[in-house]
């Protein structure tokens, strides 16, 4: 098999960088972009309560409670 023969039998890969550097997603959607909300809500407290000991830190340091 020559090389024109193989070359012209080659599928295009439409989710492959084009040679210049840009992306072609032919009918995908990108994924980078968000297609949903972000499911954190930023106005809800922190559920960590900073006044009680990290028994992991305390552990770690050699500190017995």
């Amino acid at each position: 098999m020559s090389d024109a023969e193989l070359t012209s039998s080659i599928q295009p890969d439409h989710d492959a960088a084009i040679p210049d550097g840009t992306f072609d997603p032919g009918s995908e959607p990108n994924p980078a972009e968000p297609t949903e909300p972000n499911p954190v809500d930023p106005t809800e407290p922190n559920p960590i309560d900073p006044s009680e000991p990290n028994p992991i830190a305390t552990e770690a340091s050699g500190l017995a409670i």
